[in-house]
């Protein structure tokens, strides 16, 4: 209860930005939706009216472009994510993936003036002071930052990445509302409830969150600088510490062209078949080999430079591999590629959360149709999107949650896998693959990586054993002075209990029934008056009670109540 008055409270705080997301989402064709969720009436809104005020040339525009307007028109926090949406072709359809992607980097710049101020607030001096030059004019303008242009007084070209006012509190505000509308349409609408929206709406939440820290941003950037710091194939941009805060980013100017720009590129003279093959290795390595790699791969963060140069930008979103991950990454290839079906679906519940009651035999089944159906052709010919299609409902069927970072890691080989095609229509992303697992195992083999793994544990071993004797001491002191606690957790006693207090009751209520029923005998024995028809009244009131309670304890015994 006090749930619902808290999130009631929610709603009526921001009344006007909940009818605004209602009419938006109303009139561009989804009033039937609306109002199956019942929204309106869970919110206690204004009476709205969806279909008188729709125009009927809405029904022009395809479902999917429908949604991407709304989107647009709904600002800064839906434009993110519908660009989060873009990124999932394991749940939603091509033609709406297609349309979701229009929505990258096309919102309208915030002023000049703004700009300015922010940057001025942020750094604690005048532009003048930290710019030979600042251009007022944005480069770009993405959802939740826009960047412009500068030199600096040491004459290198940078660019200033600044994010909107106040954009912290919209988004706050339209995640609360994202949220409720989310869960009330999952609850309602049956027909979208395989897509999961509040899960989806979460998932967006806490990426979100990272990219409006820019220092999280700055951190990722130096580490794939030290990464990619002996490669002639990979360039990272310099970050500049000092002309950066949490709302600021000041980072080297890249000037290359888009990876999806491919006419430009075969002006420019750009070996594709090259930039395909490294790309892909770059990506491969930082699963592979350092388990951190950049997790939006989308068009406008892959910068081609001179001389066959891949520059990633756009460092907000990352995704990290544990050793671990690692190991079973490996693992699960092999068992791929030896056809083993057994080891391909532990290892895939290894990698899930969830799913520890889950049938062994039907499981493998499961997996055994993804097999028949996409590894009976040659692996050069697999189509990662829809193998991670099929994997996401492997997931969804059996109620196994598919933690984040294994997520990421499928969305960007199959964006990896895209992008390369487009550049290489021979490339082969498996045979790029098998190198890296393959040198991933010999390291894991080495003599000398095997004993560094000793070593490790040694130390571990050594530190308990340097501190197990003073522990031991004080353990022995409280039982001498017989001061040890033992707490002991009991399950299964709650129905025993419940039963022995119900017996007990009953056991007593009969005392009193009998004891009640004697006194009122002994009553009429004794000619006590007051008289009703010469018997005495207390002792007949005493009978008289005694025979309904008697009713009530034997159905009570039958219905086995709780007294």
């Amino acid at each position: 209860m006090l749930e619902k008055i808290n999130s009631m409270n929610k709603i009526y705080r921001h009344t006007n930005r909940y009818v605004e997301i209602i009419e938006v989402i109303g009139t561009h064709g989804f009033a039937e939706i609306i109002k199956r969720s019942k929204l309106p009436g869970n919110i206690r809104l204004r009476r709205i009216r969806f279909l008188p005020n729709i125009n009927s040339d809405i029904y022009k525009y395809s479902y999917s472009e429908r949604i991407r307007m709304i989107l647009g028109k709904l600002g800064p926090t839906f434009i993110k994510f519908g660009q989060l949406l873009s990124s999932r072709p394991d749940i939603f359809p091509a033609e709406l993936i297609i349309e979701l992607e229009k929505l990258q980097d096309s919102v309208p710049p915030f002023s000049e003036e703004k700009a300015l101020a922010i940057v001025e607030q942020e750094l604690n001096k005048p532009v003048r002071e930290l710019f030979k030059d600042f251009d007022l004019t944005p480069l770009a303008s993405a959802s939740i930052s826009q960047v412009h242009k500068a030199i600096l007084f040491s004459g290198e070209e940078v660019v200033v990445k600044i994010q909107k006012p106040d954009i912290a509190k919209i988004i706050e505000i339209d995640l609360e509302i994202m949220l409720f509308i989310a869960n009330t349409i999952d609850k309602y609408v049956s027909e979208l409830k395989s897509y999961n929206l509040p899960g989806i709406v979460k998932e967006f939440e806490k990426a979100i969150g990272k990219e409006l820290d820019f220092t999280i941003e700055a951190s990722n950037m130096e580490r794939f600088k030290t990464i990619f710091q002996n490669s002639n194939e990979i360039h990272i941009p310099k970050y500049y510490r000092e002309l950066s805060t949490s709302k600021i980013l000041t980072i080297e100017f890249v000037d290359g062209i888009k990876v999806s720009e491919i006419d430009k590129l075969n002006k420019n003279n750009v070996s594709l078949k090259t930039i395909a093959s490294n790309g892909i290795d770059a990506i491969l390595k930082q699963i592979f080999e350092d388990g951190y790699f950049h997790a939006d791969l989308h068009p406008g963060n892959i910068m081609v430079l001179p001389g066959n140069v891949i520059s990633f930008i756009d460092f907000g979103i990352v995704g990290k591999f544990s050793k671990r991950s690692q190991e079973l990454l490996v693992s699960g290839l092999i068992a791929i590629s030896d056809r083993n079906i057994e080891r391909t679906a532990k290892t895939i519940l290894e990698f899930s959360e969830g799913g520890k009651d889950i049938d062994a035999e039907s499981f493998e089944l499961q997996v055994e149709e993804i097999f028949d159906k996409h590894f009976v052709s040659k692996l050069e010919k697999l189509d990662l999107i829809e193998i991670f299609k099929d994997v996401h409902k492997l997931f969804s069927v059996n109620s196994l949650v598919m933690p984040e970072n294994f997520y990421l890691l499928l969305k960007t080989i199959a964006m990896a896998q895209s992008f390369g095609l487009k550049l290489d229509p021979d490339l082969n992303i498996i045979e790029h693959m098998k190198p890296f697992a393959k040198k991933f195992i010999t390291r894991n083999m080495n003599i000398e990586y095997k004993a560094k793994e000793i070593y490790g544990l040694s130390n571990d071993i050594w530190d308990l054993v340097k501190v197990l004797p003073s522990e031991s001491t004080e353990i022995l002191k409280i039982l001498k002075k017989g001061k040890i606690k033992i707490e002991i957790q009991h399950t299964g006693f709650e129905n025993m209990l419940t039963t022995h207090e119900r017996l007990s009751n009953r056991l007593a209520y009969s005392l009193v029934l009998a004891s009640l029923v004697i006194g009122s005998a002994l009553v009429i024995q004794s000619g006590i008056p007051p008289f009703w028809n010469g018997m005495p009244i207390i002792g007949l009131a005493g009978f008289v009670s005694a025979v309904f309670l008697g009713f009530w304890l034997l159905i009570s015994i039958m219905k086995h109540g709780k007294m």
